[in-house]
């Protein structure tokens, strides 16, 4: 994707926005208007497709536990009706507020620490019997990023229907985005056009919304 002027809008905007946020509002736009994006293959009792109301990211968070790193997942319920300001402050108390305030840290803190036989149930039935409880607990699209270390992952696994990830931007703004997608609930065709409209919606009402906030604090300046 060429985002040059996106890359330009974010560096006069006041508040300090990450590209994390911006991919998460902007992946949240498509999905509001591509319900097999909010879509889910479960497998009993039968085969058949969940469709949840609306998108809720799951973005992944590194955080310190103990003496280790280890990566928590954070949910933004809606992140397609949240102003970009407001999606970052939530993404930085995910980071940086105590793990223990974050409720899907704490449930995914709870669950690692059953026996493995039962976690390996409850995760059966969330990822095969239950959608809501899947969409709810887990999300409808999966964000994961190492752009801000300099590295680009070129293959990643993923449980969820759809998880975007990205690299680092060059010097021209130009980056590399990629879609990991399960192609029971979403064809390849249909994946590719989703690119485009992530590509439109990045330099329309992603850049228009930060063109707006740098707008503003000129003129409060």
């Amino acid at each position: 994707m060429h985002l040059g002027q996106l890359v330009a809008a974010r560096q006069n905007h006041p508040t300090r926005v990450g590209w994390c946020a911006i991919f998460t509002k902007a992946f949240g736009l498509v999905s509001a208007q591509r319900p097999e994006l909010r879509r889910a293959f479960l497998s009993y009792p039968r085969s058949h497709l969940y469709e949840h109301n609306r998108s809720i990211a799951s973005v992944a968070v590194e955080r310190r536990l103990g003496n280790e790193e280890a990566v928590l997942f954070a949910l933004f319920q809606g992140p397609e009706e949240r102003s970009l300001v407001t999606l970052q402050t939530d993404m930085d108390r995910a980071k940086n507020a105590p793990v223990e305030e974050n409720g899907a840290f704490r449930r995914e803190l709870r669950l690692s620490r059953l026996p493995s036989p039962l976690r390996r149930l409850i995760w059966w039935y969330t990822f095969k019997v239950c959608g809501k409880r899947r969409a709810k607990h887990c999300g409808t699209f999966g964000i994961s990023a190492t752009a801000s270390l300099g590295a680009s992952q070129l293959m990643l696994l993923s449980p969820l229907t759809t998880t975007l990830y990205y690299g680092p931007f060059d010097k021209e703004g130009a980056i590399d985005v990629r879609l990991v997608f399960d192609h029971r609930v979403v064809d390849g065709a249909n994946i590719a056009r989703i690119m485009v409209e992530l590509e439109g919606i990045l330099c329309q009402e992603i850049l228009t919304e930060l063109a707006a906030g740098a707008a503003s604090s000129k003129i409060a300046a």
